[in-house]
């Protein structure tokens, strides 16, 4: 079964890279708690597939044992996961108008206290400035944690 699967992926996804993944079934009303999909090296998102598994573990060795019939290991069966993971961020975020800035924890103090001075730190932006500072120290061991 494994190699009919694998080839009918690899006729539907031609000359690209792909792999395995499991992950929660949010797709199928009905059946088990978790299911494979199909991530493609440089695309957003993964597409469903329709084998079910009432584990995350059964799901993840049923993955593993694609992927290695792929030719690819652990690692790289990750990597191509998350690009799709990430892609999949940056297209969810360019549809909602959103962007991602880059700043240091001294930036961002910098950035509330010019806030504070305008008189805009009751201003949502500055809450959510706040959330990013903290989030930053509570995940960052250089500031001091």
């Amino acid at each position: 079964m494994d190699q009919e699967l694998i080839a009918a992926e690899r006729a539907n996804y031609k000359g690209k890279v792909f792999a395995y993944a499991a992950m929660p079934n949010m797709h199928f009303r009905g059946k088990s708690g978790f299911m494979l999909g199909v991530a493609v090296l440089g695309e957003a998102g993964y597409s469903p597939r329709p084998q079910f598994f009432d584990d995350f573990s059964s799901a993840h060795e049923a993955a593993d044992r694609l992927n290695a019939e792929l030719g690819l290991d652990a690692d790289t069966a990750v990597a191509i996961v998350a690009d799709t993971m990430a892609r999949s961020q940056r297209k969810n975020d360019d549809e909602a108008g959103l962007t991602t800035v880059k700043l240091s924890a001294e930036d961002l103090r910098e950035l509330m206290e010019a806030l504070e001075d305008a008189d805009l730190s009751d201003d949502r932006t500055y809450e959510k400035l706040e959330e990013a500072l903290n989030d930053l120290q509570d995940d960052s061991p250089r500031l001091g944690r």
